[in-house]
């Protein structure tokens, strides 16, 4: 399943990295897409991975704003 996110608040690649580690924190998360200059991440994730735990693994662990 892919799952696409709006991320606002990333300005270089080590906000692309510090992203992307917590989101493969969430069990499932298989791959990790940033593209900063759209504001997105996709991610390749197992069928049971709730976008709301994608979104907070943003929210709660960086200074980003996923939705």
């Amino acid at each position: 399943m892919i799952i696409t996110l709006k991320v606002t608040g990333m300005k270089c690649t080590g906000c692309e990295n510090h992203a992307k580690e917590e989101l493969f924190k969430v069990k499932g998360v298989k791959e990790v897409k940033v593209d900063r200059s759209n504001n997105q991440i996709e991610v390749v994730a197992a069928d049971d991975v709730l976008k709301a735990n994608l979104i907070s693994a943003i929210n709660d662990n960086t200074h980003f704003h996923a939705e």
